[in-house]
């Protein structure tokens, strides 16, 4: 069923349920079925009253074609203490890096970091390795994965960044080091959103202007336009697009929620007003599509809450979320498969949607990052991570 700006759901009749189910778990499969895709996504739990976080990655196996109704695949692959708080995960290969973040001195005052850590999802038993660290500390930059490279703008700006912090910088782990980027054309601060863009290798970003305010000497920020540029990667200059300032609207996620999936000339979102909204930049042009509808339970969305959302294959997109948000959960998180159409003349995305897969884990928590991955993730490194935690601590998580 396709509705415009809304999603529906297909029917699944019981007698095919058990084959869909194979199709999942990878039992079984025709040759006409395309593989499952394989995803990782965090389930973070963090400690009551402490300022700690345990980072749970799992593996789950999203299929291609439309299945719905059953139980999909999930294993948890690592568990972790976080390397700080407010940190950026980015997945290049197969090391899974967190990047910067925000730490806090002998008197509990906060201080943002430029420290970076890796860790083979393969074989994650070696745990977080530090690798060289930024030239400026950020807490929540933006990262891209671009040509084998790590991108990083922006963020959170500390109190007393270094002197000609650059706005961005590319780290290089065949060398273990980062270069600054160029100096932007135009300001750009934390109030910004980015995608990194394909064929070419490029990233996008729009940036708020700001203002002086002569009475409190605070910078003012008017969020109904923004400066467009792009950063030329081949090249490594940027390029201002035309025209360079271009209306904002209202519902466009700015900030550390700014960084879009990008797909051809559109950049995509899900919105705190559960919506998918969309940006061409070729066209200039704002569409939006509503992603709750004919048998979807509410998607209500929470700070942080807002579903994952990845991008599969040409028009077909998911989303990652917990079945539900209020206590008492139940065990599982699911992931809504849909097509997307984009329809300029009328300013609309049509929707259409394919399957509802659950999961089932353990005390799910909101899923916070996801990353498509390629090749085998090593199972069973879960466990022995484990042995690393007191009980006594464990017994004391309060999942929020």
């Amino acid at each position: 069923m396709e509705l415009e700006g809304a999603m529906g759901v297909q029917s699944t009749d019981v007698s095919s349920c058990l084959e869909k189910k194979r199709k999942i778990d990878g039992s079984s499969s025709s040759s006409s079925s395309s593989p499952p895709y394989e995803a990782l996504i965090s389930l973070p739990i963090r400690m009551k009253g402490m300022m700690e976080i345990t980072e749970r990655w799992y593996t789950m196996k999203i299929p291609a074609d439309a299945v719905d109704g059953a139980e999909g695949s999930i294993s948890e692959a690592w568990r972790t203490w976080a390397p700080h708080e407010n940190s950026t995960f980015a997945l290049l290969g197969s090391d899974l890096y967190s990047i910067g973040g925000r730490s806090y001195d002998s008197d509990g005052m906060p201080f943002f970091i430029s420290k970076v850590h890796k860790v083979n999802i393969r074989d994650p038993i070696g745990g977080w390795i530090p690798v060289e660290s930024m030239i400026s500390p950020r807490a929540n930059p933006h990262i891209f994965v671009i040509g084998g490279k790590l991108y990083a703008l922006s963020g959170e700006p500390s109190g007393v960044p270094p002197p000609n912090a650059p706005v961005g910088e590319v780290y290089d782990p065949m060398t273990d080091s980062w270069k600054a980027l160029p100096v932007p054309p135009c300001y750009m601060g934390v109030h910004m959103l980015c995608a990194a863009l394909e064929n070419p290798n490029r990233i996008l970003v729009a940036s708020l202007s700001e203002f002086p305010d002569d009475e409190d000497h605070e910078p003012v920020f008017d969020d109904s336009f923004a400066n467009f540029c792009i950063y030329q990667v081949q090249n490594c200059s940027w390029k201002m697009l035309c025209p360079t300032r271009r209306d904002l609207v209202a519902k466009c996620p700015l900030g550390y929620k700014g960084k879009a999936v990008a797909v051809g000339n559109c950049l995509y979102w899900i919105t705190y007003h559960r919506e998918l909204l969309a940006y061409d930049f070729v066209l200039d042009l704002w569409l939006t599509g509503w992603i709750e509808g004919l048998s979807i339970p509410v998607i209500r969305f929470y700070q942080p809450a807002i579903p994952c959302l990845l991008h599969l294959k040409d028009e077909r997109f998911c989303i990652i979320k917990c079945t539900t948000v209020r206590y008492p959960r139940d065990d599982y998180i699911e992931c809504i498969l849909f097509d997307v159409s984009p329809v300029p003349e009328k300013r609309i995305l049509r929707i259409s949607a394919v399957s509802r897969i659950k999961y089932r884990t353990t005390d799910p928590t909101v899923p916070e990052s996801s990353f498509l991955i390629f090749g085998e993730v090593k199972q069973g490194a879960s466990a022995k991570s484990k042995e690393n935690y007191d009980s006594r601590l464990l017994s004391s998580l309060t999942v929020f």
